[in-house]
This record gives structure tokens, C-alpha cells and sequence, in this order.
């Protein structure tokens, strides 16, 4: 499963499409609304892997989610 933040919608057709174009199901792909802090951490500690954008990077949540 590939579980993204939804930050911006708009982006969700055009992933979905470029998973669609690999042969990827659509229903492998999750989009989650922004939360609070505490609540994406929650989130963070569910997945197996957590990667952020090089733009952006983790800094604490990342340190958190650990």
C-alpha cells in the first residue's frame, strides 16, 4: 500500500493515473487528509517506512515518528 497525505488533492488523479499506466490498483493507494501533529505522528507509527519530500524533509515529526 502506498499511503500518501492528501496535500493537494489535486494531485491525487494524476498519481492515481501515473499507478493505473504500471499496472498498479487504484485501491493500493491511500490519500489522508492533513491532521494535527499528534494525529500524523500516530499515523507515521503504523507505517513500515516513512519518507518525506527533500524540499520539505521531517526534521521532529520524523525524529517523532521514530
Amino acid at each position: 500500500v502506498l499511503w500518501l497525505l492528501r496535500f493537494p488533492a489535486v494531485g491525487e488523479p494524476n498519481i492515481q493515473q501515473y499507478a493505473q499506466n504500471l499496472g498498479l490498483p487504484a485501491s493500493r493507494i491511500i490519500f489522508s487528509p492533513v491532521a494535527p501533529k499528534e494525529e500524523h505522528v500516530r499515523r507515521g507509527q503504523l507505517a513500515d517506512v516513512c519518507l518525506d519530500t527533500p524540499l520539505c524533509n521531517g526534521h521532529t515529526t520524523g525524529m517523532d515518528v521514530l
